[in-house]
């Protein structure tokens, strides 16, 4: 039988590692987003 001190350091990771994908996502959206910018605003120079 499957106690929940069993289940707790694995869904920790789990539950850890979903939110830094999310950050990691968060930021990497921005970053990019501010790339297009300053592209888009060479090119229109």
């Amino acid at each position: 039988m499957i106690t929940t001190t069993d289940i707790a350091p694995f869904a920790g990771t789990v539950g850890g590692g979903f939110f830094l994908g999310i950050i990691a996502g968060w930021a990497i959206k921005k970053v990019m987003r501010l790339a297009a910018i300053i592209i888009g605003l060479f090119i229109a120079d």
